[in-house]
């Protein structure tokens, strides 16, 4: 199901899927483009369709080695959609495909164009970028963190961030603002992610989170006032609810004082989304373990002030 808002506090149902099958998806990425919005819907395969007004949405037809792989992330910039595909039958009997996940190009969301990596990647995540995109991800070869930016969509540099101790670690989340480049690296058994900063892409710097993080910090969000990103860890036992951290940059955050937001350890932070006024915070409210009600969502609007 699809919602839809155009002023604060009211959501429209702006598409119901009773009518569509969605096949074997279990996740949908929306992307929003000048020429209207694309919903992946993403499990063991791919399906997408396309809306020009939000609420009529119509199937597009995939090429067969798009449609056969997940969609994992995708993002609208410099006149094209960027989709990156986990690849399934990497190692295994099926050579169809490859042995690395993928990524695919769209000038109008209808007609897709395969890129080309010159590694085996297992990718996660993909942002715009002032001068182009930015993806993050693993080598097979190297099973290090890594990251790979591009002009055009089409031809992919990769870079091997430093200092990550052991195997097992990748480029979980990534994130810009202006030259600035966020990444996010989980690293297996080590707990909270580490993040790192570029204005290029290939010169990356470790950076911290003020005041900690009691789990895995991620998915870094671009506002028009700067980067917010939240813990994913929740529901927490300290009785903190929500946890958000905020950067003008990308070089130093600071812990977000949250004020009016739900205090409660069972709350669950879902997800964050840019907004013209700041980010949009979705947030589940599960019922006491006493109680029979239905889980309940809440939408919030995250705004910064400076002081």
């Amino acid at each position: 199901m699809v919602w839809s808002s155009a002023a604060k506090g009211k959501w429209n149902e702006a598409w119901n899927s009773d009518g569509v099958t969605l096949g074997t998806g279990t996740v949908q990425h929306l992307v929003i483009t000048p020429d209207g919005v694309l919903l992946f819907d993403s499990g063991m395969a791919t399906a997408l369709w396309r809306s020009t007004n939000g609420v009529t949405f119509t199937r597009v037809n995939l090429p067969p080695a798009m449609e056969a792989l997940s969609v994992s992330d995708a993002t609208w910039g410099h006149g094209l959609t960027v989709a990156i595909l986990s690849n399934r039958f990497a190692g295994g009997p099926d050579k169809v495909y490859g042995q690395s996940d993928t990524v695919w190009t769209s000038a109008n969301g209808s007609t897709w164009t395969q890129s080309p990596l010159s590694q085996v990647a297992v990718l996660a995540a993909v942002t715009t970028t002032s001068s182009g995109f930015l993806m993050g991800g693993q080598t097979k070869s190297t099973k290090r963190p890594t990251v790979w930016t591009s002009a055009d969509g089409m031809q992919w540099t990769a870079t091997t961030l430093p200092g990550i101790p052991g195997d097992g670690s990748e480029t979980t989340a990534v994130a810009s603002i202006g030259r600035d480049m966020t990444a996010v690296v989980g690293v297996a058994g080590v707990g909270p992610g580490m993040y790192w900063w570029s204005t290029n892409g290939t010169k990356w710097m470790r950076t911290t989170l003020a005041g900690g993080s009691s789990g895995t910090s991620t998915n870094p969000v671009a506002t028009p006032t700067g980067l917010i990103a939240w813990d994913a860890s929740y529901p927490g036992s300290d009785g903190a609810g929500v946890e958000l951290w905020s950067s003008p940059n990308g070089v130093r955050w600071h812990q977000v004082i949250l004020r009016g937001a739900p205090r409660t350890s069972r709350s669950v932070l879902e997800g964050l989304y840019p907004d013209q006024g700041g980010a949009l915070a979705l947030i589940s409210l599960p019922p006491s373990p006493s109680s029979n009600s239905p889980e309940r969502y809440q939408v919030w609007q995250v705004s910064l002030t400076r002081r």
